[in-house]
């Protein structure tokens, strides 16, 4: 049986025309499937963590984008038990392009009924060692927390801009004509003659720790991320590592020639941007910054830490 959740507000609403048309390709299938819809009041996160709690063999399946296959991954209980079918409908859909699962809705869902195949991946978490400036209205808190991604995680300017870009009243407009990967470069060119540069102190494993001012630092478990930028080329999430692409104190008119390049992974030869690998990534900077997870943005932070998860998370193909 596949219970598959629908995020109805994906792309500007454009899931629910893609389950019209996919519907048909699981009712001829014989196989029995369950259709829940998420809610602000009931999310997906929530839905997947009522599905996978039971301990019993699960084919879940998401019609939705990066975010909405964030929130499945932070809500499943059980990945002994989960294997996972996505069918993107969403902005970026950086997590499509870089599995190779097909835009075309009808040959995803047809490669998922036939569950013949499937990949065992690595998935991301982040620790957070203190927490201000919820975007839900929380207060500030020391308490540590965790959440998971499947993409990448982002400390400094690539996170304000993911928080920038979900209250833009233009990620509405772009979704709907079918340019929402536009925002957050169309966000990032706005924002960066503000944003500022902190001090950081970067942890790499055991090695000997950088010190330096930073725009941002993403850790990442595929290569793109924003629609297409390609941060770290060699991320891969078979691989068992992450990647982690540090941007320096680079000066507003370097960006602007430096930012697109990042489409085809040519930022990496400027000098103030550097690739590395580690299994734990500690980052420390001396003021609160916005922190993401797949570009969903919960909060700030002066303390994340990240790594690979113990668990791995099996795809149908």
């Amino acid at each position: 049986m596949f219970e598959i959740i629908i995020n109805p507000a994906g792309a500007g609403g454009a899931t629910t025309k893609e389950w019209k048309q996919v519907e048909p390709i699981f009712q001829k299938s014989g196989i029995p499937y369950h259709v829940t819809y998420s809610t602000l009041e009931h999310d997906l996160d929530a839905i997947c963590q009522e599905i996978t709690k039971i301990g019993k063999e699960i084919d879940l399946v998401i019609l939705g984008g990066d975010g909405s296959m964030n929130k499945a991954l932070n809500g499943i209980c059980d990945f002994g038990k989960v294997r996972l079918g996505f069918i993107p409908c969403g902005s970026g859909n950086d997590l499509a392009k870089a599995l190779g699962i097909s835009m075309n809705p009808i040959k995803c869902a047809e490669q998922i009924i036939q569950q013949k195949v499937f990949r065992v991946l690595d998935f991301g978490e982040v620790t957070y060692f203190n927490a201000s400036h919820f975007c839900d209205g929380r207060e500030d808190t020391d308490e540590i927390f965790h959440r998971r991604f499947n993409i990448s995680s982002g400390i400094g300017f690539d996170a304000e801009i993911c928080e920038n870009a979900e209250r833009s009243k233009a990620k509405k407009f772009l979704n709907k004509i079918h340019l929402g990967k536009l925002i957050y470069l169309l966000v990032a060119i706005r924002i960066i003659f503000a944003c500022r540069k902190v001090n950081a102190v970067i942890q790499l494993d055991e090695r000997e720790p950088i010190c330096k001012k930073i725009l941002s630092a993403v850790a990442m478990n595929t290569p793109y991320e924003g629609g297409g930028f390609k941060f770290c080329p060699a991320a891969d999430p078979q691989d068992g590592i992450l990647d982690l692409c540090i941007w320096g104190d680079i000066n507003t008119a370097s960006f602007f020639k430096l930012f697109p390049s990042a489409y085809s992974g040519n930022h990496l030869k400027h000098k103030e941007v550097a690739a590395h690998q580690a299994d734990v990534i500690d980052i420390q900077t001396d003021e609160p910054c916005w922190v993401h997870t797949d570009g969903e943005v919960e909060c700030m932070s002066t303390h994340v830490q990240m790594r690979l998860a113990a668990e791995k998370l099996r795809y149908l193909d």
